[in-house]
């Protein structure tokens, strides 16, 4: 018996001072995860308290943009169309970054057969420089579809623009805004809040 015990005692012994190392070890991940939690929304509060990571900007159009419910899956009360054209039908979003970093730019419309198959979205970014887009609107509305992820610098005005230069009706709904590093930092641009609101009815 106490051969047994002086074989098991060791065991027993080694098992328990490896369960307590393993168990502090998982403790200090746990604190240092944590602490970055802590820091992170940390600086979350302090970016907030200033005003946030993006600014909401304005909206402009130009050309005839009537609102229109008509077609399912726009964002907010509804959103505006503008018959195919040579391009001197525009609709422009605006935004202003206050925390420099990488942001993805999602828009969304409300599909239907009339719509544009080659919609032009132009995403302007840090540094003038500007990247267009093309969207088949007669599909996938409804859901935020992604432009791409670019640079933007503290105080960089970002824009999007889509226009009428295209096979069908093109619709301007809503854009959304991800900081890619911080998901936390985003906003999400309206068409109702267009600078100047479009006239006309017979939307699409």
């Amino acid at each position: 018996m106490k051969r047994l015990l002086k074989l098991v005692f060791p065991v027993v012994f080694l098992g328990t001072v490896l369960f307590v190392m393993i168990g502090f070890r998982h403790l200090e991940t746990l604190d240092a995860q944590e602490l970055r939690v802590i820091e992170e929304f940390r600086k979350r509060m302090k970016l907030e308290a200033q005003g946030g990571a993006l600014d909401e900007g304005r909206k402009q159009t130009v050309g005839e943009w009537p609102l229109s419910v008509n077609a399912h899956g726009y964002f907010g009360p509804d959103y505006q169309t503008h018959p195919a054209g040579d391009g001197s039908g525009i609709f422009t979003w605006t935004f202003r970054v206050k925390q420099a970093g990488n942001y993805q730019i999602f828009v969304n419309y409300a599909s239907a057969p009339d719509r544009a198959s080659n919609a032009p979205y132009t995403v302007y970014y840090h540094g003038g420089q500007s990247k267009t887009v093309i969207v088949n609107q007669k599909t996938g509305g409804g859901q935020w579809v992604s432009l791409g992820t670019f640079p933007f610098q503290k105080g960089d005005q970002g824009k999007v623009v889509l226009t009428n230069r295209a096979d069908g009706f093109v619709i301007a709904d809503a854009v959304k805004i991800v900081g890619t590093q911080n998901t936390w930092a985003r906003l999400i641009l309206d068409n109702r809040n267009a600078l100047k609101t479009a006239s006309g009815s017979g939307g699409r």
